[in-house]
């Protein structure tokens, strides 16, 4: 069952308030996955973006015909947020590497939560962007290194 102690395991959220996490929970469901089942695939339409409570989920493409792991995410990590704001298919499948307990929150439901409570809001946004800019760094750093193997 889904409560602010979910939040909690969110090192990013652990300066929200509790009014703030209790407002921000309602806007969420809870969703069970097993070892090896997909949450998303890789160029199917999503709208979600889904918080890693319990368990640990993989991130892969496939590239040449195989998968690939591009990151293995574990609880209080955050996946999908791309969904939220572009109209664009998945860029990757996430697969669970073990069971897992997700928060899940619809395009529908973050407009809803910009209109209710713009505050929370824009502190999630911001989160969002923190995370992404943090992602874009690792992979520009990925680059260089590949680069480096191809000279």
């Amino acid at each position: 069952m889904k409560n602010i102690s979910d939040f909690k395991k969110f090192a990013s959220l652990s300066t929200w308030k509790d009014e703030e996490l209790t407002a921000f929970l309602k806007y969420f469901e809870e969703k069970k996955f097993k070892t090896n089942e997909i949450v998303v695939a890789e160029s199917t339409e999503g709208q979600e973006v889904y918080l890693l409570v319990e368990g640990k989920v993989r991130v892969e493409r496939e590239v040449m015909g195989e998968e690939q792991t591009l990151k293995i995410l574990e609880k209080g990590e955050f996946f999908g947020e791309m969904s939220l704001f572009d109209n664009y298919p998945r860029s990757a499948t996430v697969r669970c590497f073990e069971d897992a307990r997700l928060l899940l929150m619809n395009k529908n439901n973050w407009e809803k939560l910009r209109k209710d409570n713009p505050k929370v809001a824009m502190n999630f946004l911001q989160l969002i962007i923190q995370t992404l800019s943090m992602r874009l760094r690792q992979t520009n750093k990925n680059l260089e290194i590949l680069s480096l193997w191809l000279v």
